[in-house]
């Protein structure tokens, strides 16, 4: 079975703002709550803008009263500046959030991981990370391979255990464990790009939660 893809690898930038973070006990296992369910999205190339939504959703979810309503990734992806470009490169997709904004949510500032050790401080300060891989095949295990780059794919982390990252997928529940599958600590090698959207609470809490210096850079 084929499925969509739809990431486009961000061109190198030095003044990308690095989040470099260290905790002094970080757990064996974490867990983002209250994410929204894994999404099919089909042969669309929209997959960047399906890892954004889920990601901006969960947001509006921790700081609402009531259930609000959510932002469609198509919304986000309308947000390209080439429409007739298939995907979307995720750096150029996350500024157009920060600068444009989408059915009246923006986002402060953002910053790139870099390290497995980073990706866990970060997803305990400001949730679900966006990540962007090659496509080698459609098994659960799709950013390993020798063979034909079939093209890039983002997807989320929500979490880890003691065997990897927590990965969401767009395929639908078909797919890996009802969506879901691990991303060992060890396959961050093959990881393009990772994001975080940067939320007060970093700032806020940065001497309870940072042993060293955090933003290398101003974030976003």
């Amino acid at each position: 079975m084929e499925y969509g893809l739809g990431y486009i690898p961000s061109p190198a930038d030095d003044r990308d703002a690095i989040m470099n973070m260290q905790h002094e006990a970080v757990p064996d296992e974490y867990k983002v709550n209250n994410v929204d369910s894994v999404v099919d999205q089909g042969s669309s190339p929209i997959c960047a803008a399906v890892s954004l939504s889920e990601i901006l959703n969960w947001r509006k979810s921790i700081r609402a009263i009531k259930r609000p309503a959510k932002i469609s990734p198509y919304d986000i992806y309308d947000l390209r500046e080439d429409k007739d470009q298939d995907g979307m490169v995720l750096r150029d997709a996350i500024k157009s959030i920060k600068n444009i904004g989408v059915d009246g949510e923006k986002i402060n500032s953002y910053a790139r991981i870099i390290d497995p050790v980073s990706a866990k401080v970060a997803l305990m300060l400001n949730g679900p990370l966006v990540i962007g891989l090659y496509c080698y095949n459609y098994g659960n295990r799709f950013w390993q391979g020798q063979g034909q780059n079939l093209g890039g794919h983002a997807v989320i982390l929500t979490g880890w255990d003691k065997a990897g990252f927590v990965l969401q997928n767009s395929w639908g529940t078909g797919w890996g464990r009802s969506g879901v599958e691990t991303f060992p600590f060890e396959d961050w090698r093959y990881m393009l790009e990772c994001w975080t959207i940067v939320s007060l609470s970093f700032y806020m809490n940065s001497e309870k939660f940072l042993s060293t210096s955090s933003c290398e850079s101003r974030c976003g």
